[in-house]
């Protein structure tokens, strides 16, 4: 029973590893004291430095200390609250400052101690972009639209005119409006 139960966990383990050997999310964990205990190569990818430079180190043997600063804040905001924290970080990579959407978490011993945290980084600079882009796409085509209904709505009114002036003359007014008259059955209030 005991050699079963050890061969379940070793391929857990080795399960867990090639999760997170494999992801093309940063990985990786931190004691207690805020000194890196797993970093993988995806993190090692994003900061251009090998895991054998980061172990043991705390975030400023990877970032400046505006960057470092508030990342090693948050550490502590999750180590000392025992919570989990989402975040937005602004975070100097290999390919220039990049935003990473960060989930930290606690990690915890057999009692339930806080013994370090995990970390996992997904680097959102792209999507960020693309929303950015849509925003400007969108609010460029609403700018559009808000012009084109007032041009629009100005022919109309202009249209009424000529027709008001063309039954003043005696004259079939020349454009069809019914659709906007108040007096045409089963129509509402004129637009004017």
């Amino acid at each position: 029973m005991k050699i079963a139960a050890q061969a379940e966990k070793t391929r857990a383990l080795q399960l867990l590893d090639a999760i997170v050997e494999s992801s093309t999310d940063a990985i990786y964990a931190l004691d207690a004291d805020g000194r890196f205990i797993l970093f993988n190569p995806a993190a090692e990818r994003a900061v251009g430095k090998k895991a054998a430079e980061v172990l043991g180190c705390d975030e400023t043997a990877i970032f400046p200390a505006a960057i470092a600063e508030p990342l090693i804040v948050a550490n502590r905001e999750v180590l000392e609250g025992n919570r989990t924290l989402h975040t937005e970080d602004e975070v100097l990579t290999t390919g220039g400052m990049r935003t990473f959407l960060t989930t930290k978490g606690p990690l915890h011993d057999g009692e339930g101690r806080v013994i370090g945290l995990f970390g996992i980084s997904r680097d959102i600079t792209e999507r960020q972009q693309a929303e950015t882009a849509l925003r400007a796409t969108v609010e460029e085509l609403e700018r559009f639209n808000r012009l084109a209904i007032g041009r629009e709505l100005d022919m109309i009114a202009l249209k009424q005119q000529l027709n008001e002036l063309s039954r003043q003359l005696g004259r079939e007014p020349p454009f069809a409006l019914a659709m906007l008259d108040s007096t045409a059955p089963g129509q509402g209030t004129a637009a004017r």
